[in-house]
């Protein structure tokens, strides 16, 4: 999907009724852009729709399409994992098994420390991302 297809369908904030859609979405874009034939925005898109929803559960979705590549990990930030909150997403990755999550709970703590947090909100990011892509 184009990002103008992804907001057609999907908005910004996105729907909680479409989650399982957007996350299908956030799949393709992201199998897309492993084989090189996506545009970056798609990426950054479909990871801020998912996060929009809130769902704590999205969180090590958002993570894996975060580091798909050395490009996605530096423009898709991190407070992208934490839709849900920052203290919700963390309390859900410590009870997490695997890699991943521990992996995305190091991240995010060692982002805290050095103030990628401050005056963090979900819905200021939302709010945000709205004006990237031209939505206000």
């Amino acid at each position: 999907m184009t990002t103008d297809q992804l907001l057609q369908r999907f908005g910004l904030p996105a729907n909680t009724t479409d989650r399982l859609a957007l996350l299908d979405a956030l799949a393709d874009v992201s199998e897309r852009r492993m084989l090189g034939t996506d545009d970056e925005d798609e990426l950054v898109l479909a990871c801020i729709q998912v996060c929009s929803i809130g769902d704590v559960r999205d969180s090590v979705a958002i993570w894996a399409a975060k580091n798909i590549d050395f490009d996605a990990s530096c423009y898709i930030g991190i407070q992208l994992v934490c839709g849900a909150g920052l203290d919700e997403t963390k309390n859900y990755l410590r009870v997490c098994d695997g890699s991943v999550a521990a992996e995305a709970l190091s991240c995010i703590e060692l982002c805290e420390t050095t103030g990628d947090f401050e005056e963090f909100r979900p819905g200021k990011l939302v709010a945000e991302y709205r004006s990237y892509f031209g939505l206000d």
